[in-house]
């Protein structure tokens, strides 16, 4: 079974935007399904290059960061 990560997802006036907590990425979609792939496959990505660049440094969110997406 892989990781199990969090994520906060929002509507903006044209479109879906979300954010995984643990991993700091965000993703854009037109709808709740399409930002869910949209950001499954950012979060594979992100940790594909990590095992090819073990010098990356992983970290969560900051609070300030946070407090701008749910702004």
């Amino acid at each position: 079974m892989g990781q199990i990560y969090t994520a906060l997802i929002r509507k903006s006036k044209l479109e879906y935007v979300a954010v995984c907590l643990e991993l700091n990425i965000t993703a854009r979609g037109t709808d709740i399904a399409d930002i869910e792939t949209n950001l499954k496959n950012a979060i594979e990505v992100y940790l594909e290059d990590v095992k090819e660049h073990p010098e990356t440094i992983v970290s969560p969110i900051s609070t300030e960061e946070l407090i701008e997406f749910l702004v």
